[in-house]
């Protein structure tokens, strides 16, 4: 659970910008990411697609 990756990206709010909204917020937007297996995304998809197959419908 330790490989995630976190990102500290400007979103464009200075302190003059946020004086002049009066807004008080932070002046940097974090972005998570982490790594996916494509062969594993590509297989619980498709178990998934499948498993909706199977399901009663309801009356």
């Amino acid at each position: 659970m330790g490989n995630r990756e976190v990102e500290f990206v400007g979103n464009g709010l200075h302190q003059d910008m946020m004086r002049h909204l009066s807004i008080v917020t932070n002046d940097q937007n974090v972005y998570f990411a982490f790594n996916v297996l494509w062969p594993e995304l590509l297989f619980v998809t498709t178990a998934l697609n499948d498993l909706l197959d199977y399901r009663p419908i309801p009356l």
